[in-house]
């Protein structure tokens, strides 16, 4: 059975579609900033089964058009059998969007079952290896051949200039069916995984956004 935190219903984060979101516990990196920290480390979290999920999805089914799989990280749980079933039925009645940190190696037919993919670009230094950017560029590969949906997400965090080369680096992996969506990192009262990082600011975040556009000329969406 795989680790469940919560569902519930969204409106921000499968734009243009009412969605359903849920979250699976456990996570390959430990960045500073994350704010789901709990479900990274699986820590107090009271845990959900698939049923009560799809209890939650036939209750809501008359107001939602997708269902968000986020996390955590959930391609580490993407060969559980039930997981992957329960998946596959939502897929014929919802419009799914997995989202992902994309350094896992996704199998092409667990891809198949998403309409849309989220993938989150993290600071160079929060990666375990400069082979996480390659597997980040083959599961865009991936994404282009298979999702209608494209996201690229960057959470500013400490210096907006460290995204630059990265971001130089997979440009040629978005094609402009992608759009990029940046907003900061921000330290709240529950707390992040660690305390020794800094917040951004707008200017930072209008200064990235401008880099994309003349740079990759995709659509950029900033959240404030």
């Amino acid at each position: 059975m795989i680790p469940i935190a919560n569902v519930f219903s969204t409106l921000n984060d499968f734009p243009p579609f009412p969605s359903a979101i849920m979250f699976t516990c456990g996570c390959n990196l430990r960045c500073k900033y994350c704010h789901n920290w709990r479900l990274v480390k699986d820590q107090d979290i009271e845990h959900l089964t698939l049923d009560d999920v799809q209890a939650y999805l036939d209750e809501a089914s008359e107001f939602i058009d997708g269902l968000v799989v986020s996390g955590g990280e959930p391609t580490l749980h993407q060969y559980d059998y039930d997981f992957k079933h329960f998946l596959c039925t939502q897929s014929r009645r919802l419009l799914l969007k997995l989202d992902t940190n994309g350094t896992i190696p996704i199998e092409p037919k667990f891809l198949d079952l998403f309409y849309g993919i989220s993938i989150t670009l993290k600071p160079i230094g929060y990666y375990k290896s400069l082979d996480d950017i390659d597997t980040v560029k083959k599961n865009m590969d991936l994404a282009n051949q298979i999702c209608t949906y494209k996201e690229l997400r960057i959470t500013l965090v400490d210096n907006h200039e460290q995204f630059m080369p990265e971001l130089d680096y997979i440009s040629d992996h978005l094609d402009s069916d992608w759009k990029v969506t940046l907003n900061n990192a921000v330290k709240v009262d529950t707390g992040t995984l660690a305390d020794d990082w800094n917040e951004c600011n707008y200017d930072d975040l209008e200064e990235l956004g401008k880099w994309v556009k003349e740079k990759i000329s995709v659509p950029v969406q900033m959240l404030l």
